[in-house]
């Protein structure tokens, strides 16, 4: 559900938002410093946290559009940050990070004392308070 494509003239927002929190398997909170400085997302993500605070559902998926820093609650929820990307690379980044099950690479890890890349090799972040991409 996407609020310009499905909330249309006339009807009531709040209806709406319950109604298609009800009724939706995720919550892609679309992270920006905009959206952290909105009135709205917090009770939005806040409520389908509530219905799932430990993750095991991943009802709550937080993808960083641009970056930003979030805090509290929603800062410790892992991320999947496709700020620094293009087109290409950030679809494939979305896909790898909601796919189910674990994210083990194919290859092995870089021998330590080689410069690695930052982030992780499916750029999920998994310290969300540190700035990888």
């Amino acid at each position: 559900m996407i609020q310009a494509w499905d909330f249309r003239p006339g009807s009531n927002f709040v209806i709406e938002m319950q109604k298609a929190l009800q009724s939706s398997g995720r919550l892609i909170a679309v992270l920006s410093p905009e959206y952290l400085a909105a009135r709205y997302p917090q009770p939005e993500w806040a409520a389908v946290f509530a219905a799932d605070p430990e993750g095991a559902q991943r009802r709550l998926v937080p993808v960083m559009v641009r970056f930003c820093e979030p805090d509290g609650l929603l800062g410790q929820v892992v991320q999947i940050r496709i700020h620094d990307l293009d087109d290409t690379a950030a679809r494939q980044r979305l896909l790898d990070g909601v796919r189910t099950g674990r994210a083990k690479p194919l290859g092995p890890p870089a021998f330590p004392g080689v410069a690695a890349s930052a982030g992780t090799a499916d750029g999920v972040s998994v310290r969300p308070s540190v700035g990888l991409a």
